[in-house]
């Protein structure tokens, strides 16, 4: 028996070996024409292509987001794309691009996250680009046709299957028992009815795309057809454990009076662990990001353990690199000492260059004890304020926007006391930076003592908003963002759960503090 188990495993990742090798010994170029009936000659389109894809909840470089290529729709409604030079399974996705200063200047998704593999020639045809809800935009009568095309409508399908049932869903009236609770106003009832239905949802979903892709299971290779089951299964995966967790703590779940919730738990957590252990699943675009999300709810409240001891333990190599990036990326908003050591272990067993650099501009850009960057930016009266100009003070920035309820509630909360109380401390300074574009209702917010008071060195990035340098050099990816500078320039924490803490950030100010009146009171030679 264990014989027979070794030799299925040898057998099961050589073949994921000569699957992954096999796309560099085929014509290694993607091929891409897009032909849309009723757009308009001259239209811009982008072809993006991710050739190292993490996750859609990960947003963290400019370079994150792909390589992109520009074409233009010619007379005859056509574009044709450059060849794009690949080595393996990649993710594009095509938007229609604006003139500069049109109302609609931000780029626009026309479809997104496509599998793409070497060899792929596609046209993609279409009718007309339809404006949806919520400024968006899609294809109609999206088709695709041309060598690999199979995958892509498959993906079309997939991802249809997915809405429409969501949107005939949508409804709260779907089941008698919820439009009874509705009715009655029993709303603490109405919890685990929602979450009960969305997991039926889920599964009617899974089960349904798992029947379309076995329509297409003789027209997409070996490799094709596993990856995007692990795509249908990380999608379930990570809807799955949404529902599950959007109205209930892991202790909740526990004593939900509803049994199917904890089952349903319980056999999530169980699929996870019988997934096969195969590197052809870190091409997936989802199902990394369900194992990751999925190991940190087992770590923290199952097992007591950090995830991340979970995560380096995984046996095969490209998947485990994924886990580790993706995990730790996760944690840029805490970034301390603890996930820089987790950072530079990662680093030692990951071997792709991307993964390696993307941690290391990520996670060490902001670690305790690097070089603060240095910026100037203006400030209510249009004096060019900068950061080396408070060099020997202890400095606290936090990023803000007008209308960030989490901005004024971190003002509230723990900013306003510090700012009130340490108004006279000459060897403090607080800086707020608003990435608001109109200057004006900038200036308006600050005077409504929401955001921000006058005790603050109030700036903000000049008109540039989130687009502005300074926000790429302190990787603000939400607000606000607080984090402490030392007197000589160096971060003392980035940790958003530390700067939360309004008796941690109050210990650690009177500490610096103590440290600079000590260091003024000694003798100079």
């Amino acid at each position: 028996m264990i014989v027979k188990l070794i030799k299925a495993t040898l057998f099961a990742a050589i073949t994921t070996l000569l699957s992954i090798t096999a796309f560099a010994q085929k014509n290694d170029n993607l091929k891409v024409k897009v032909h849309i009936r009723n757009a308009k000659a001259g239209d811009t389109l982008v072809l993006v292509v991710q050739k190292n894809y993490l996750s859609k909840r990960i947003s963290v470089l400019d370079e994150d987001k792909g390589d992109f290529y520009q074409g233009v729709l010619n007379k005859n409604r056509v574009c044709e794309f450059p060849d794009v030079h690949i080595e393996g399974p990649v993710y594009i996705s095509l938007r229609k691009d604006y003139p500069q200063g049109d109302l609609n200047s931000l780029p626009r998704e026309l479809f997104i996250n496509y599998l793409a593999l070497p060899g792929d020639n596609i046209t993609i045809t279409a009718d007309k680009i339809e404006e949806l809800p919520y400024n968006l935009l899609a294809l109609a009568g999206l088709k695709f046709d041309g060598n690999g095309a199979a995958k892509y409508r498959f993906t079309r399908d997939m991802k249809m299957i997915a809405e429409n049932w969501k949107q005939d869903n949508a409804s709260m009236s779907r089941s008698k028992k919820m439009r009874d609770t509705l009715t009655s106003r029993h709303f603490k009832e109405l919890y685990p009815i929602q979450i009960v239905e969305g997991l039926e949802r889920c599964e009617a979903i899974r089960s349904l795309q798992h029947e379309q892709l076995e329509l297409y299971r003789n027209e997409i290779q070996t490799t094709e057809y596993e990856i995007l089951s692990a795509d249908i299964l990380g999608d379930y995966l990570l809807e799955k454990q949404s529902i599950l967790f959007r109205f209930y703590s892991n202790d909740a779940i526990e004593n939900a009076v509803e049994p199917s919730i904890k089952k349903h738990r319980v056999e999530m957590f169980k699929m996870l662990d019988t997934i096969e252990h195969n590197d052809i699943y870190s091409f997936s675009r989802s199902l990394a990001d369900a194992f990751v999300r999925i190991k940190r709810v087992q770590a923290n409240y199952l097992m007591k353990k950090d995830p991340f001891d979970l995560l380096i333990t995984e046996p095969a190599r490209l998947i485990k690199e994924k886990l580790l990036t993706i995990y730790l990326l996760q944690q840029k908003k805490f970034v301390n000492e603890k996930i820089v050591e987790q950072t530079a272990e990662a680093i030692e067993y990951i071997t792709n260059e991307y993964y390696i650099n993307l941690l290391k501009q990520t996670i060490y850009a902001l670690a305790p004890g690097v070089e603060a960057a240095l910026f100037e930016l203006p400030d209510e009266v249009g004096n060019r304020i900068s950061l080396q100009d408070f060099r020997g003070k202890l400095v606290l920035i936090d990023f803000w926007y007008n209308g960030c309820g989490g901005c004024a509630s971190y003002f509230k909360n723990v900013l306003s006391s510090l700012e009130k109380d340490y108004q006279n401390e000459d060897d403090l300074v607080f800086i707020t930076i608003a990435i608001d574009r109109d200057k004006e209702k900038w200036k308006k917010a600050i005077r409504s003592g929401v955001y921000t008071s006058a005790h603050a060195v109030n700036l903000y990035t000049d008109g540039f908003g989130d687009k502005h340098s300074v926000i790429d050099d302190y990787k603000v990816y939400s607000y606000p963002r607080p984090l402490l500078i030392s007197q000589d320039g160096k971060i003392i924490t980035s940790d958003r759960g530390f700067m939360a803490n309004e008796e941690w950030v109050r210990r650690t100010i009177e500490k610096e503090l103590a440290m600079i009146k000590k260091e003024k009171s000694l003798p100079r030679i």
